[in-house]
């Protein structure tokens, strides 16, 4: 569906997914990596990060939503809450050098 809506060439997605209620697919475009994703119906929602990480870690937010919970409404924060919330909580990890 989301094809139809953007014109999106999926060979062009760096991540996809394609769930039974939700279609998400990271891209790269000039000024950093874009998440779309969908319902299937006619709701196609476009996120834009600075960061391949950021751009991957929502993803994975909106497929495990999507995929645990029955009751997963398309009511998101906008872009820049997630990429705070989610810089604020890489802040707070200890990665230990090998």
């Amino acid at each position: 569906m989301i094809t139809k809506i953007t014109g999106m060439n999926l060979d062009e997605a760096l991540f996809k997914s394609q769930g039974d209620d939700t279609e998400v697919y990271v891209t790269l475009e000039t000024d950093g990596f874009v998440v779309t994703w969908g319902d299937y119906i006619a709701n196609v929602w476009e996120e834009k990060y600075v960061s391949l990480g950021t751009a991957l870690a929502r993803a994975a937010v909106l497929v495990h939503a999507s995929e645990h919970n029955a009751n997963f409404m398309f009511e998101q924060s906008s872009p820049e809450e997630f990429s705070s919330a989610w810089e604020s909580a890489m802040k707070s990890f200890v990665f230990f050098e090998g």
